[in-house]
């Protein structure tokens, strides 16, 4: 009886602790909105005055954009020997 209880209360944990980590991600994100649709929005905006209409160069610009904006706020990528190809 007591592995049971046991049990169960260890599964009740084990969905608690997801629960809370699912609530806190959900959380960030909707309080990240708004940076994001910015982010959007500016490489609409830049696509637009570039006059793009291709799609290779639209996602060729876009991994740019991408990659200049994460540049400017200190991230650091693997070596691109290392990166998958598209």
């Amino acid at each position: 009886m007591a592995a049971v209880i046991a049990s169960l209360a260890g599964a009740f944990a084990a969905v608690s602790l997801f629960s809370f980590v699912v609530a806190t991600q959900v959380s960030d994100l909707a309080q990240n909105t708004p940076v994001y649709q910015i982010n959007i929005l500016t490489k609409v905006r830049a696509l637009k005055e570039n006059g793009l209409s291709g799609g290779e160069d639209v996602v060729r610009i876009l991994i740019q954009l991408c990659f200049s904006r994460a540049k400017s706020e200190g991230v650091s990528y693997p070596p691109a020997s290392s990166r998958p190809t598209f």
